[in-house]
């Protein structure tokens, strides 16, 4: 079995195994369900274990993409809604008009989709590099610190 490190990719090494407590946590922060004791013990396991600060930010950039693809397709389907379809092959054209309500989505999707990516742009090279930091923080120590 390969040596595990937080940067590594699925596949090139074995990865520790996470606990079903680990699990439910991240899932409750995520559903912005977790209580306060649970949000403590979260927050007790990123600080000390690596394993587990390396699963929840995979996770929550999993979870952070999935629901940007959500609310883009969702902002995708309602701006086509109120675009009428082409005619039949061999029919006249249709006529492609703007209705100021279609234009508004249309805007709204637009703006919303810049901002949702130029924000994550931003926040990914905006984060400070600390020398002799790991991947989000942890210090690079073993097996895994000769790329740091």
């Amino acid at each position: 079995m390969g040596t595990w490190c937080a940067d590594s990719s699925p596949g090139t090494s074995a990865e520790p195994p996470i606990s079903d407590r680990l699990r439910e946590l991240v899932d409750a922060y995520l559903d912005e369900t977790v209580a306060a004791a649970d949000l403590a013990e979260l927050e007790g396991l990123l600080r000390t274990d690596a394993a587990a600060h390396g699963y929840f930010a995979r996770y929550a950039r999993t979870h952070t993409d999935l629901a940007l693809e959500v609310a883009s397709r969702a902002a995708a389907a309602r701006t086509l809604a109120g675009i009428p379809r082409p005619a039949a092959p061999g029919g006249p054209p249709a006529a492609r008009t703007l209705t100021p309500r279609s234009a508004r989505w249309v805007a709204a999707a637009s703006l919303l989709l810049g901002v949702s990516i130029g924000g994550g742009a931003v926040g990914l090279l905006a984060a400070p590099a600390r020398p002799g930091a790991g991947n989000w923080g942890i210090p690079a120590t073993g097996p895994c610190a000769a790329g740091w």
